[in-house]
């Protein structure tokens, strides 16, 4: 009798040593983490100037969030180039507040005025600096 307890109890420690065993033997997946700079290079952004007067400008664009997170706070840089090189850098927080999810476009427009200055014909770009993103992605529905 003893030795059937015996013999039962080491059986049941093979049995759950094995079963252990076999999780090792599991795929695990380790997901990679979200950089910042990652989900900046999927958020495009555009911009032109949309009226110009001989003392102010109005810059229309767009900003579309093409990655998998849900965007917010975006700061962009937008660069007005005349005819000599860079006439004038501005940064505009977008999106403060809202979020822009993936797939979603959003539109803006800033006028800047340069007072008595008398401003020469402006072409512009833009470029995201910064942002701020969930770090999961939300169930699609």
């Amino acid at each position: 009798m003893r030795n059937t307890k015996l013999i039962l109890l080491a059986l049941l420690l093979i049995t759950a040593t094995l079963l252990q065993g076999c999780n090792l033997f599991k795929k695990t997946t380790t997901e990679q983490p979200v950089t910042l700079d990652k989900v900046i290079s999927k958020v495009k952004i555009d911009a032109a100037v949309g009226h110009q007067e001989s003392s102010w400008l109005r810059v229309n664009g767009t900003v579309k969030n093409t990655s998998d997170y849900p965007v917010t706070a975006i700061e962009a840089q937008i660069i007005l180039n005349g005819d000599n090189g860079v006439f004038d850098t501005r940064n505009l927080l977008l999106a403060q507040g809202k979020r822009l999810e993936p797939g979603q476009v959003l539109s803006f427009d800033s006028t800047f005025e340069y007072g008595k200055t008398e401003i020469p014909v402006i072409t512009s770009e833009a470029k995201i600096i910064t942002l701020r993103f969930l770090e999961k992605p939300q169930p699609q529905k």
